[in-house]
């Protein structure tokens, strides 16, 4: 360990205009486990900071100068570290070796931590937070790397200059001349009052996004794989899921046949078991780890749905809890650039006073809605079981204005069918009224 160490800050010193930068975007402090070595490389940062070059004898200044050059082993120990490496050229081997290690390190902490916690008597759940914890940190631990915004002007420009989509479409068309699709790093919040259809529109939405070939990673916890995979079977067949083949006419058997295989050959991952945020972000990740080895990745994630789930940390009220489940899916987003939708309850207000639902309508917390990009709330037209219209609102666009669609809901095939209005579907151009709502 020690070694791996001092080849790393040795290479540094050898040549710190192509060894720092590698080190930077691998290493930080934490990962050095020889306090002398943290020492150094800490005085090394220090100077790139100010600008000044990294060598033996700035590195040894800075540290007498701090009082601390006897803790970082003293000039000898410094002057052999330049000798310790004949070439920088096995850096990148240094860093991610170390970089194993700090996370190895951590891991075994957290064991043996919890192995103490079942000594006390600590409740399993607790303990199995704190692991889930630890390894979405250990999964998430690198360091955040800077772009040039020369390296990403010609993408924008060119997604610009021909209008281009640039995220993934949702399969309903006002919506994606609108929005221009997802962003990879979007945080949507899906809402609605309990059974008035926010599962079900997102298995649309799923459903939609399937069909263009991408992979999609369900966490259900209120309903099973089994479950989601009927409804799925129902809406991709249009027949009643509930119904046994030998009530169907020939016809609805083949396109419920067609369903089957077409599940199959898709690229959904289903997860039922993740009971807290820590799990969702730690399992997550480790499948996008899996799929990155196959040259594949994650491009949407939905989660179903706030209210159940655990936030793996512990908060003062429901409401924090909630915003903390927000915040964490949302950092998500941009750990591993792929968006998620987490569907979310409301409250009975609306109801009671007669009124369509606003932002601060989302249940147990208003702050769920702050870190989202989108905030979509899903009315139901009439308080009547069997109207079937509904209004989809976006209330919340980072990406620009609010609008609306409505939408008419089959409910033997749990499908969402949007209503088109006929100039604001034709042409090119797509025009729209903005939702009058108060929000």
């Amino acid at each position: 360990m020690s070694e791996i160490e001092q080849s790393i800050l040795g290479s540094i010193l050898l040549d710190y205009k192509k060894s720092l930068p590698i080190v930077q975007g691998t290493l930080t402090m934490d990962d050095f486990y020889v306090p002398r070595n943290a020492a150094i490389y800490s005085a090394m940062l220090a100077l790139d900071k100010t600008g000044m070059a990294i060598d033996l004898i700035t590195v040894t200044d800075y540290l007498r100068s701090q009082n601390i050059l006897e803790a970082a082993g003293g000039a000898g120990y410094i002057t052999g570290l330049s000798d310790f490496v004949p070439t920088t050229a096995h850096i990148d081997t240094y860093c991610e070796q170390l970089k194993n290690e700090s996370k190895q390190r951590k891991i075994a902490r957290v064991i043996m931590e919890s192995n103490q916690l079942i000594k006390d008597g600590v409740n399993y759940k607790d303990i199995i937070s704190k692991i889930s914890d630890v390894i979405a940190e250990v999964e998430s631990d690198k360091v955040k790397s800077f772009v040039n915004a020369r390296d990403i002007v010609n993408d924008v420009y060119e997604g610009i200059k021909n209008g281009r989509p640039h995220g993934i479409m949702t399969g309903y068309e006002k919506m994606d001349k609108i929005l221009k699709g997802i962003d990879k790093e979007d945080f949507i919040i899906l809402a609605a009052d309990t059974g008035k259809g926010k599962s079900a529109m997102a298995l649309n939405i799923i459903s939609n996004v399937l069909a263009r070939g991408l992979t999609v990673l369900l966490y259900s916890i209120e309903m099973s794989n089994k479950q989601n995979i009927s409804r799925l079977v129902a809406l991709m067949s249009e027949t009643d899921s509930r119904k046994p083949d030998s009530d169907l006419m020939e016809h609805e058997q083949t396109r419920r046949l067609q369903a089957f295989g077409l599940i199959s050959g898709y690229d959904l991952i289903l997860n039922q078991d993740a009971l807290s945020v820590s799990e969702i972000r730690a399992t997550a990740k480790a499948k996008e780890n899996e799929l990155n080895r196959q040259k594949r990745h994650i491009d949407f994630i939905v989660v179903d749905y706030a209210q159940i789930i655990n936030p793996g940390k512990h908060c003062d009220n429901r409401q924090q809890e909630v915003a903390e489940i927000g915040q964490q899916l949302n950092a998500l987003t941009k750990d591993i650039k792929c968006p998620v939708m987490l569907l979310s309850q409301v409250n009975g207000d609306y109801q009671k006073e007669k009124r369509r639902l606003r932002l601060g309508d989302l249940r147990e917390s208003k702050a769920l809605a702050h870190p989202a990009t989108l905030v979509m709330l899903l009315n139901k037209d009439k308080d009547d079981l069997k109207d079937p219209m509904y209004t989809l609102e976006i209330l919340k666009n980072r990406h620009g204005p609010q609008f609306y669609v409505n939408f008419e809901f089959i409910p033997q095939y749990t499908k969402f069918v949007e209503i088109k209005n006929s100039q604001e579907a034709s042409g090119d151009n797509v025009s729209w009224t903005e939702s009058k709502v108060n929000v």
